[in-house]
């Protein structure tokens, strides 16, 4: 994609493209001795201790935490995410994960995986010391200009500021003017241009509004974001007609569950009431289309994953007992076929590395209060 590209194995990584390691001195030996008396209350803060830099000692707020299957999961993930968020030569930042789009949700995967593991903090670290504001004037102005990459650089501009914050680094707003003008772009694209609640994949709206919902709440831009209720209400607040879960389960190219998405969004952008309210207007979700995948395609692996965080999100907001037990069932059946794929398949840079394990990290932590 011209001269500022780099090739993705030109990583500049530790030998392996793991996390970089310390060692413990004797000072640090002593503060994990200390804190494990008090391991029953605070275990986040004791991981913070053996983290690979000093940030867990000093963050001014904490991250939630996760259990220890999505941990195994997120260390999982780190390897593959690792070497695309090293610093680039060149304007261009969003390179290393052949996409741009990719490249981007690189970046907040890797602050969402420093957030959930504290002793994994060195990737976050690296991919700060790749998001030079000047690289991301030129990304936004050239490359960072479709629906898709536009709506994972505001996830990431959040991921990275409460990583930021949280964590007590220097610049927690680097990334807030561009994000805002990338949050303008999408809501001027959207009040001129039919508005279809059915696109999926690049051109997903359900996808663009959850995260541009999300930004705007973070930043407070009360104003814009009454708008997009509105558009929610109008056009997401209705009877789903056109798609459903059965589509996922077709051989085909997509890689998101337009279906599930459309749940992900009322899930993460309405007051609970509202999301119960709008399952008594839906069709019942037959068991056979809670189905895994079994197509073995690449878009197929990302879909898995897409099902997986749908699921979980329907799970927190279906009113019936039942169905909750259902989708968490499926949930975790595609959890169990997304590792096994993944078993198989890394080292595939062009059809898995490069962005499926992004949509891990998605999947096991969208629910999880960050």
């Amino acid at each position: 994609m011209g001269g500022d590209e780099e090739s993705p194995v030109s990583a500049e990584c530790p030998k392996g493209g793991g996390p970089v390691h310390v060692r413990l001195t004797q000072k640090n030996m002593l503060k994990l001795r200390v804190m494990r008396f008090f391991s029953k209350y605070a275990p986040m803060l004791i991981l913070a201790l053996v983290a690979a830099t000093d940030l867990g000692t000093s963050a001014r707020a904490q991250a939630p935490s996760v259990d220890q299957r999505t941990e195994v999961v997120l260390r999982e993930m780190e390897t593959l995410i690792y070497p695309g968020v090293q610093p680039t030569n060149g304007k261009r930042v969003f390179v290393r994960m052949f996409d741009t789009h990719s490249s981007i949700h690189a970046h907040w995967a890797a602050y969402r995986i420093a957030r959930s593991v504290p002793s994994l903090q060195a990737i976050a670290l690296a991919s700060e010391d790749a998001l030079r504001y000047d690289k991301l004037r030129y990304e936004i102005a050239n490359w960072v200009t479709y629906t898709y990459a536009q709506a994972w650089f505001l996830r990431l501009a959040t991921e990275y500021e409460k990583w930021a914050n949280e964590s007590g680094r220097p610049e927690p707003l680097r990334m807030r003017p561009v994000a805002d003008e990338v949050a303008q772009a999408l809501l001027d694209a959207f009040s001129n241009t039919k508005i279809n609640p059915l696109t999926s994949n690049y051109n997903s709206t359900a996808w663009a509004f959850t995260q541009l919902h999300q930004y705007l709440g973070y930043v407070g831009n009360l104003s814009d974001l009454s708008t997009l209720d509105g558009w929610i209400q109008q056009y997401f607040l209705v009877d789903i007609a056109g798609t459903s879960f059965k589509n996922d389960l077709d051989p085909s190219l997509s890689f998101f569950s337009t279906f599930g998405n459309w749940h992900h969004l009322v899930s993460e952008t309405q007051p609970l009431a509202v999301a119960q309210g709008f399952w008594q207007i839906q069709d019942p979700i037959m068991d056979k289309h809670l189905a895994v995948n079994g197509i073995g395609t690449a878009h197929s692996y990302g879909m898995g994953w897409s099902r997986l965080w749908c699921l979980r999100s329907m799970a927190s907001t279906t009113p019936s007992g039942a169905d909750r037990r259902r989708f968490l069932r499926s949930a975790n059946a595609h959890l169990a076929l997304g590792m096994q794929r993944h078993y198989q398949l890394k080292g595939d840079f062009m059809n898995y590395d490069h962005w499926v394990g992004q949509f891990a990290v998605y999947a096991v932590t969208a629910d999880s209060g960050f």
